[in-house]
């Protein structure tokens, strides 16, 4: 599993008691509704939605209760294949290769 960037994430930007909608390891998709912030002080306020920024699996949640503005909420990865490991490595391997010779040839 992996997390290549920050649509992964899901963080409060409400201060409220937090209610999760989706067990852990579930699949989610772009979109989906994961949890939702209630406001207790203020009854007639709808409660806000957070929904999934990605498709993948949800890994992480908070356990909270009582959340905050910055707060965590939940984390969403994807499953990460051989290829793509291979392909992580052979592109770090070149970028090093391509600093290496840029050094070398400054040198001569």
């Amino acid at each position: 599993m992996h997390m290549p960037d920050s649509d992964c994430y899901l963080m409060s930007n409400d201060a409220g008691i937090y209610e999760t909608l989706i067990d852990l390891d579930e699949t989610v998709k772009k979109g989906d509704a994961v949890g939702q912030v209630h406001f207790p002080e203020k009854l007639e306020r709808q409660p806000v939605v957070y929904c999934a920024g990605r498709d993948g699996t949800l890994i992480g949640r908070t356990h909270k209760a009582l959340v905050g503005i910055g707060d965590f909420l939940g984390m969403i990865a994807n499953e990460m294949w051989a290829s793509d490991v291979v392909f992580c490595i052979l592109s770090k391997f070149m970028n090093n290769f391509n600093k290496l010779m840029q050094t070398c040839f400054r040198q001569q």
